[in-house]
């Protein structure tokens, strides 16, 4: 299991340089990376933007309050992506690979997560759907 501690509080740190333009700009960088992929993000709604390749199938989740994502697309190569961000790369948004301290999360979306999720092994689309 990856503990996914140490890059969201990476992130944190850098919360004060990150906003809504930034953001914006992540997933439009990760979109234009791949072909016919596009953004699925509703502002002032979400937690997370999403960029989803042609297939529907999700290329990179990117966090609204903090530089933090998973880029889901092996074929890329995230250092020319957003450097403020601190990306972690899956191959398989649903392989429970992580690990993560619920109270961390909470900390960075402000609010008690559900007890529904194994904090102790959780894939990517877990994290999300925990924060949505």
């Amino acid at each position: 299991m990856i503990d996914l501690r140490q890059p969201i509080s990476k992130a944190m740190a850098k919360r004060g340089q990150w906003d809504t333009s930034s953001f914006v700009a992540a997933l439009h960088a990760v979109a234009s990376s791949i072909e016919n992929a596009r953004i699925d993000w509703e502002q002032g709604d979400e937690e997370w933007g999403r960029v989803l390749k042609a297939d529907g199938q999700v290329a990179a989740l990117v966090c609204v309050r903090v530089p933090f994502g998973f880029l889901c697309a092996p074929e890329m190569d995230s250092s020319h992506l957003s450097p403020e961000l601190t990306w972690v790369c899956v191959e398989d948004i649903e392989e429970p690979a992580f690990t993560v301290d619920k109270s961390l999360l909470e900390a960075v979306f402000g609010r008690e997560l559900s007890e529904n999720v194994n904090y102790g092994a959780l894939s990517a689309q877990d994290v999300w759907w925990a924060t949505v």
